[in-house]
């Protein structure tokens, strides 16, 4: 049974279903509201504990009634909440997901000042728990700093460190030397593509549409997933783009 860490994110998903999404000032009818376990780090945790690998996993949620939904959920599961602090007066972080009812396309506004707080300090007490595992994984809806600590702990007890870098959002410098698995959604891996070519070769060329990414270096390796290829400098990341956090949680487990 492979062992998982994740510093990652966990709230709760409040969903609105509608005919469709509305736009810029337009108030919509809707048709359903459910209130869920969500967050892309507890999303991943449950599809990888569901798959069968021993979880750990490192965040914060607050004391009020939403917190419950989380609770009640790894308590269903069976997921430690050992390090899952509870924050005395904090609000759990929130997702405000809107479904077009007929194309299931939808948007979603996160609310998550809770996360930002997950400090390095945080991090470290679960430093235990790294020198026993087989993968590291963060995705960047915590604090810059948690993620810098659990890269820094991957790499001292030399486990693979899985990045899904989503939403996207621009690391410190040298912060993907050392990165050994990159999963993007398909709406990220353009941007994630281009950062690398950037980033791993300065004669490379760049160009990325939606769904198919592409760049040329010097030394060539390729990895294609569906409808996405992405080429990039050997030694830099390998990045696979994925649909849906159960591909992710399973790939982890894997």
């Amino acid at each position: 049974m492979g062992k998982i860490i994740c510093v990652g994110s966990a709230n709760v998903d409040i969903v609105a279903t509608a005919k469709h999404l509305p736009v810029g000032g337009e108030t919509v009818m809707g048709s359903a509201l459910s209130f869920g376990p969500g967050g892309k780090g507890s999303n991943q945790v449950t599809a990888a504990h569901r798959a069968g690998a021993e979880l750990v996993f490192v965040t914060k949620i607050g004391d009020d009634p939403l917190a419950a939904t989380l609770t009640e959920h790894y308590k269903k599961d069976g997921i430690s909440m050992k390090y899952v602090e509870v924050v005395p007066g904090a609000v759990t972080s929130t997702a405000l997901i809107e479904v077009d009812g007929q194309t299931a396309q939808n948007s979603i506004v996160v609310v998550a000042p809770l996360l930002e707080t997950i400090s390095e300090t945080d991090v470290a007490r679960a430093e235990a728990e790294f020198a026993g595992a087989d993968v590291v994984l963060v995705q960047y809806e915590t604090s810059v700093e948690s993620i810098l600590a659990a890269k820094a702990l991957a790499k001292k007890y030399h486990k693979t460190f899985v990045v899904n870098p989503a939403p996207f959002r621009e690391m410190p410098e040298g912060f993907y030397d050392g990165v050994d698995l990159l999963t993007p959604n398909f709406l990220a891996a353009a941007r994630t593509v281009v950062l690398l070519a950037r980033r791993y070769s300065a004669r490379s060329h760049a160009r990325a549409s939606m769904s198919v990414c592409t760049y040329t270096t010097p030394h060539i390796c390729v990895i294609q997933y569906m409808n996405f290829c992405g080429e990039y400098e050997a030694g830099a990341p390998r990045v696979i783009a994925l649909r849906g956090q159960l591909c992710r949680g399973v790939l982890e487990f894997k």
